[in-house]
């Protein structure tokens, strides 16, 4: 057995799993391969690493004019209950989350359904005491499928 190539196959998988979300989403003809190759070549750098790479080396649409690029987060209330740790937790959610938006602002025209300022989605997160995930839902749906399912993909990867 060859050191390493089991890590290979996950990686083969875990670039299909996303490569079939991203057809879902209807991202898949705009640079898919740049994406799977920037996944391939940092499988430690996360999502937001691969995206950033995949946006860098990607040839954008040219038929429309992207949106103004997004600005930082809010900032949470310092008065709400746990603000403690989801400020701990928060950079493993808002950097790929960035990087997904960042994605569908310039592949996706600005009046697609993705690109709608105005859209939320409320994450259900049962986590235990080591951090990991246990279970999670979306008892706030945005009323766009593909939106809340890259919210949970992120949260699942985070």
């Amino acid at each position: 057995m060859i050191a390493g190539a089991g890590l290979d196959r996950e990686r083969d998988r875990t670039v299909a799993a996303r490569s079939g979300r991203l057809k879902r989403r209807g991202l898949a003809p705009l640079g898919l391969a740049g994406l799977a190759a920037a996944l391939a070549a940092a499988p430690a750098g996360g999502l937001a690493t691969a995206c950033r790479r995949a946006q860098e080396s990607t040839v954008y649409p040219s038929d429309f004019e992207p949106g103004p690029p997004l600005g930082d987060p809010p900032r949470p209330d310092p008065g709400a209950r746990g603000v403690e740790y989801l400020t701990r937790v928060a950079p493993r959610f808002a950097q790929p989350w960035s990087a997904f938006l960042g994605d569908v602002r310039l592949r996706l025209p600005p009046g697609h359904e993705l690109n709608r300022p105005g859209l939320s989605a409320l994450l259900l997160l049962d986590i235990d005491e080591q951090g990991d995930l246990v279970a999670m839902h979306v008892p706030g749906p945005s009323g766009v499928q593909a939106f809340d399912d890259a919210a949970l993909d992120v949260a699942r990867e985070a």
